[in-house]
């Protein structure tokens, strides 16, 4: 609508120094996202470190509420379409494609705000410990789906990057600790082929 075009005017493109108080500073971390090949926005990531026995797992989610306020037009908007919509190779967006695709995707190389939590988990997979934050990330690498599951099962040369085969490698051990603890609860295991055209 023309009225939510109005409020995108106000909305910068890049982070703000005035935006950096009170967030954690979570720019040093290794951090990635990981999507299909044909995502144009990248509302999550993560990174991963080990102290020990212990894994920490970061997951930053876009704080798209920091730009879009309650009750403007844009978050009217946004309530009325409820989600974005994927049509084939095109898109009608939740978001205008300057939010969507632009200061609230965490796109590499860029600083981004986000909400993070921080979980210390044992070798048993249980969460000893957590804590949110508002926070400010940059994105190492832009993964698909596909290049990641080809390294991980399949052994495949996909990357040369030892930092993020290292963290892949992590992630993957945390991953195998988890889901050994979700099939102890009894968990079902989804898996559906995803169709594509």
């Amino acid at each position: 609508s023309k009225k939510t075009k109005k409020e995108l005017v106000f909305v910068n493109t890049e982070v703000q120094d005035e935006e950096l108080k009170n967030r954690k500073d979570f720019t040093d971390l290794y951090t990635v996202t990981i999507d299909g090949r044909d995502s144009k926005d990248f509302d999550d990531a993560i990174s991963i470190e080990k102290n020990g026995e212990n894994y920490i797992l970061y997951v930053h989610i876009a704080d798209v509420s920091h730009y879009v306020k309650e009750k403007s037009e844009i978050d009217k908007e946004a309530y009325k379409r409820g989600n974005s919509t994927y049509i084939y190779n095109f898109v009608i967006p939740m978001l205008p494609e300057e939010l969507s695709n632009g200061i609230c995707s965490l796109n590499p190389d860029k600083n981004r705000l986000s909400l993070s939590l921080k979980m210390k988990i044992n070798d048993k997979g249980k969460v000893i410990d957590y804590k949110i934050y508002k926070a400010l990330i940059r994105s190492d690498y832009r993964l698909i789906y596909d290049d990641v599951n080809d390294y991980l099962d399949y052994n495949k040369k996909v990357y040369d990057d030892e930092v993020l085969l290292e963290k892949l490698d992590l992630f993957n051990e945390l991953y195998k600790i988890l889901k050994k603890k979700r099939e102890k609860r009894g968990s079902i295991d989804f898996n559906f082929t995803v169709r594509q055209i």
